[in-house]
């Protein structure tokens, strides 16, 4: 609404310089802070936090980049396929998680962030 102008169809588009910053604030939001926290605000306010899967040490900037690449995956209809890995698959993974190698864990439970040598 911001960054674009009216279309047809009553919403905005937004193109060329003006479409950068949604992009641009998605790196910085999802991969740039979920590197260097651990997770983002949702993640912190939840107790959770997002570690290697084989080693339960922090993640960096590759695996948060590699989480959130799928997220339109992740989210399509709904968030359907997501909530679908995480309920069952194994380790209880999101699609980004498994192609990262990554989990996310409970910061108040010792025995998840043990290395579990997976």
């Amino acid at each position: 609404m911001y960054f674009g102008e009216p279309n047809a169809e009553g919403g905005y588009t937004a193109s060329g310089f003006y479409a950068l910053p949604i992009p641009i604030m998605w790196f910085i939001y999802f991969v740039i802070i979920e590197a260097n926290l651990g997770g983002t605000v949702g993640h912190h306010g939840l107790g959770l936090k997002v570690v290697k899967l084989k080693n339960r040490r922090d993640i960096g900037i590759s695996e948060a980049f590699k989480r959130h690449l799928l997220d339109p995956i992740d989210i399509l209809i709904y968030g359907i396929p997501a909530f679908l890995t995480v309920k069952f698959s194994e380790k209880h993974q999101r699609i980004g998680d498994m192609v990262a190698n990554t989990i996310v864990v409970d910061t108040s439970d010792p025995e998840q962030h043990e290395n579990k040598d997976e």
